[in-house]
């Protein structure tokens, strides 16, 4: 099966309305939504409209952008964003006092995506992959039954070794812990037009596996493959699905 996932759901409404349109033609089957910014609200109530599947698109790395937030709320997320950007050795071997922080943020935005969309997201990914950070990991964990992304899934030569060999390991117990893919990928990488390759291959795999690809039809490159004639005839007859699909099968 494959999962094509539009991130950023939520973020500003440019990036909703292309979201918007890219799933209503067909391009993409699933969303993650970012909650507290600017056009959360708004987006909550067109994927409802929609019959959208929807996960959260939990966000340690960019400050939240919406006028009406408890200030607590807002000020433990300014926190920990500020120690993720400014040191990768947060994100990794992070303190006591920041994983706490971590594992409040990571509940308001549970919470609030509980307010805005009343049922639990499909499932968890990260803006600018922050959920693979330790604390967030750990915080996530607390339910091992919660479906979130993977790191990247990484061809031989693609990467250096060490890195291929801390995302396999990190991927490990992705899969051991909780319900995922059996890769992931981003389009940029994977289609000649964004300067990538192998898409073929990756659509062929995933009529035996489980595949993610992650789109942002925010950006505009992106949003004009999707939209293209060429993707919809790469897609066809690939059976495509959401995370949804993927735990009720597991």
């Amino acid at each position: 099966m494959l999962i094509l996932n539009a991130d950023d759901w939520g973020y500003d409404t440019a990036t909703t309305d292309a979201i918007m349109m890219t799933f209503r033609e067909r391009r993409v089957t699933s969303t993650t939504a970012m909650v507290f910014m600017r056009d959360s609200e708004r987006a909550a109530v067109l994927a409802d409209r929609e019959s959208m599947p929807v996960g959260l698109h939990l966000n340690l790395m960019e400050r939240y952008s919406a006028t009406t937030i408890p200030e607590e709320t807002r000020r433990r997320q300014e926190l920990v964003v500020s120690n993720f950007r400014a040191s990768q050795r947060a994100r990794w071997l992070p303190s006591r006092r920041l994983s706490s922080l971590v594992r409040l943020c990571v509940k308001d935005q549970l919470n609030g995506f509980a307010r805005l969309y009343a049922i639990a997201p499909s499932h968890v990914d990260g803006h600018q992959h922050g959920h693979l950070s330790t604390p967030t990991m750990r915080a996530l964990a607390q339910d091992p039954k919660r479906a979130i992304r993977r790191s990247f899934t990484f061809r031989p030569g693609e990467k250096p070794l060490l890195n291929r060999a801390l995302r396999l390991s990190l991927n490990r117990y992705i899969s051991a812990s909780f319900c995922s893919t059996h890769q992931f990928h981003s389009i940029r990488a994977l289609h000649p037009r964004l300067g990538g390759h192998g898409i073929e291959k990756i659509l062929a795999d995933a009529h035996v596996q489980n595949v993610e690809i992650m789109v942002h039809p925010g950006v505009r490159d992106e949003f004009e493959l999707l939209m293209s004639e060429e993707w919809r005839r790469l897609i066809a007859g690939v059976p495509m699905g959401s995370f949804r699909n993927l735990v009720k099968s597991s």
